[in-house]
């Protein structure tokens, strides 16, 4: 029954971490940095986050991390105090206004002339648009948790672990 198990598909695995960074390591690819960082811990994990901009990342910065596997989504530095907050929900407005019109375009194109093959691409507009929302509004609610994390609360959550 090994096909029945909906565990990777129901649970996410996005996890909080707090680290210090070893070492960091920047690769430039015409305008996207991608920068790879080694904690200090014991296992000394290694993280992946790619962005327009550049020095993000320095040795020693604390970082308070959202990660779903290894790639960080959102991070709050506090030794820099910076975050990608409000660059991410920015991209994410934009994916949702674009799910948007094309929904309604194909909503014009239905209500035209209709057909089989229009309706099928705006329900998969539709569909796209709704799966969206649901992952902005998601975001949103990780955002405000890792906004209200102090260094103190990071640090307990390290010696948790």
């Amino acid at each position: 029954m090994e096909f029945m198990n909906f565990k990777n598909i129901l649970y996410p695995k996005d996890r909080v971490h707090f680290f210090t960074i070893k070492r960091k390591n920047v690769l430039k690819l015409l305008f996207i940095n991608d920068y790879t960082l080694a904690s200090q811990s014991q296992s000394e994990e290694i993280f992946s986050y790619k962005s327009l901009e550049e020095d993000l990342f320095q040795e020693n910065d604390e970082i308070l991390a959202l990660s779903h596997g290894k790639k960080i989504i959102l991070f709050k530095n506090f030794t820099q105090n910076t975050n990608n907050f409000k660059s991410f929900l920015l991209s994410q407005f934009i994916l949702l206004m674009f799910l948007f019109v094309a929904s309604l375009f194909f909503l014009f194109v239905v209500l035209n002339s209709f057909s089989f093959f229009d309706l099928f691409f705006l329900l998969v507009c539709l569909m796209l648009f709704s799966i969206s929302f649901i992952n902005l509004s998601i975001l949103i609610k990780h955002i405000c948790l890792l906004k209200k994390f102090d260094k103190e609360k990071a640090k307990n959550l390290r010696n948790e672990k």
